[in-house]
C-alpha cells in the first residue's frame, strides 16, 4: 500500500482540486493522510468532508506547527510500505502513483522521482524514459542541479523504511534540501522517470514567490549539509560547495533587491569568494553557476547588477 501524506494549511482555494486528483488515481491501493496544520479557513472542514466519503482518507487536526511538523505527523501514522508526499495546493496526474509504483517494482529502487510541470496542461508530457542511479550519483547530480527533478519531497515515492529515525526538521525552511541527501544515502538506487506527473502550482503565497529573512535558513541548511558530508561522504563535498555557492548567490541577489542593508550580505560575499574558483573549474557544474563564478571575480558592485 502507498501512504499519500498531504499537509494542509489554509489552501481552501486549491484543496478540492488536489484531493480530487488523489481520488482519481488509477492505482487504488492507497491511503491518504490529510494533516490539517491548524488551518484558519475552511480547509479543515474540506478535509473532513472528503474523509466522510472515502474510507481511504484519514484526517489529523493539529495545532499549527509548520510544514515539516505536519509531514512528520503523517509519517508517524502511515501504514503503507511506500510514502508519497503531495502539497495541498498542487495536483498530480491520474497515473502518478501507478507510474511510480511500476518504476520501483521494475527497477528495485527505494526511491523513484517523477518530473513536474508549472502548467497543469503539461502533465503527462515526457519520454517516459527511466534512468537508474546509485545513491551517490543521484545526490551529486541533485546538488549540481543537473537532473530534471529537484530535491523536493513531493513528486517522488519512497520506501517507508528509509524514514526510520529520520524526519523533516520542524521550524526550518528549505526542509526538503535539508533531508533529501540523508534519504538518498539510504537507498540502494534511485530511479528517475522522464515524465511530468506533478503540477507544482505557483501563486502569491508560494514559498518561492515572496521574500522573508527566513529564507536565509538555507545557509544553516548548507552548513549542516557540509558537516554531514565531511563525516559521511567527503568525496561529494565539491558538489556540496557548488550548491552552497548557488545558494549564497541567490540570497545575495535577493538581499540586494529586498534588503540591501542586511549585514548578511557581507557573509554571503565571503562564501561566494570562497567557492567561486572551485565552481568555475569544477566537474559537473551547470553553466549558470560557472557564469556566476566568473562574474564574481568582477567584484560585488558588478555582481549586484546581475
Amino acid at each position: 500500500m502507498v501512504s499519500v501524506i498531504i499537509p494542509v494549511y489554509n489552501t481552501e482555494k486549491y484543496l478540492r482540486q488536489c484531493l480530487d486528483s488523489v481520488l482519481a488515481q488509477t492505482y487504488s491501493d492507497w491511503e491518504a493522510i490529510l494533516v490539517d496544520d491548524g488551518s484558519t479557513d475552511t480547509s479543515g472542514a474540506i478535509c473532513d468532508e472528503y474523509a466522510s466519503t472515502d474510507k481511504r482518507v484519514r484526517v489529523i487536526h493539529r495545532a499549527n506547527g509548520g510544514l515539516s511538523a505536519a509531514r512528520n505527523s503523517g509519517i508517524d501514522v502511515a501504514t503503507g510500505e511506500w510514502l508519497v508526499f503531495v502539497d495541498s495546493d498542487d495536483t498530480i496526474s491520474a497515473d502518478h502513483i501507478e507510474r511510480l509504483v511500476q518504476t520501483v517494482s521494475q527497477t528495485g529502487a527505494d526511491i523513484a522521482c517523477g518530473g513536474f510541470a508549472f502548467d497543469i496542461a503539461h502533465l503527462g508530457k515526457g519520454s517516459r524514459k527511466v534512468t537508474v542511479l546509485d545513491s551517490d550519483d543521484a545526490i551529486c547530480r541533485t546538488l549540481h542541479q543537473t537532473l530534471s527533478v529537484t530535491n523536493s519531497a513531493w513528486g517522488k515515492i519512497y520506501k517507508s523504511e528509509i524514514f526510520v529515525g529520520l524526519g523533516f526538521t520542524p521550524g526550518r525552511w528549505y526542509e526538503d534540501l535539508d533531508l533529501f541527501y540523508r534519504l538518498y544515502a539510504r537507498a540502494k538506487c534511485i530511479a528517475i522517470v522522464n515524465e511530468q506527473m506533478y503540477f507544482y502550482r505557483q501563486h502569491d503565497a508560494s514559498f518561492t514567490q515572496k521574500w522573508t529573512t527566513r529564507r536565509l535558513d538555507v545557509l544553516k541548511v548548507m552548513e549542516d549539509m557540509q558537516t554531514w558530508f565531511t563525516t559521511h561522504k567527503p568525496v561529494l563535498l565539491t558538489a556540496v560547495h557548488d550548491r552552497y555557492f548557488a545558494a549564497a548567490c541567490n540570497m545575495y541577489l535577493l538581499l540586494n533587491k529586498h534588503d540591501s542593508h542586511n549585514p548578511a550580505r557581507h557573509d554571503l560575499w565571503i562564501i561566494i569568494r570562497r567557492y567561486r574558483r572551485q565552481v568555475l573549474f569544477g566537474c559537473g557544474v551547470r553553466l549558470k553557476n560557472r557564469v556566476g563564478a566568473a562574474m564574481a571575480y568582477l567584484g560585488p558592485k558588478f555582481f549586484s547588477h546581475l
